[in-house]
């Protein structure tokens, strides 16, 4: 009985062994993930702030409100023969297609339930 303690104890000292050198390794790789991320912002600054006057054209992916309902959608498409956007539920299973004034970006939206 004694025996099977044992071995019981070294196998777990092992597994914890592995455990905290795997978590250091993760620790690492987010330190680099995050040393690139800031250099690269510090070569390209203009997307860390926000600019009043930036276009506010409508891209594929971009992140948009229906005006009529208020709900948040994704443009997955857009039809260039229509001038529709073909938007998408976050989960991707519902797609509508709008027009460009029944849409509103976003950060415009946002900015607007500020004031």
């Amino acid at each position: 009985m004694v025996e099977l303690s044992m071995i019981v104890s070294v196998l777990m000292v092992i597994i914890s062994v592995i455990i905290i050198v795997k978590f250091f390794q993760i620790a690492a790789d987010v330190r680099v993930i995050k040393n690139s991320l800031t250099a690269e912002e510090k070569e390209n600054p203009s997307n860390s702030t926000v600019d009043d006057t930036k276009d506010t054209s409508f891209k594929v992916g971009s992140h948009i409100v229906e005006k009529k309902t208020e709900k948040q959608m994704r443009i997955m498409s857009i039809d260039e023969k229509s001038g529709k956007f073909a938007c998408s539920n976050n989960n991707g299973f519902t797609t509508i297609h709008l027009k460009e004034d029944e849409i509103e970006l976003f950060e415009t939206y946002v900015k607007n339930l500020k004031k």
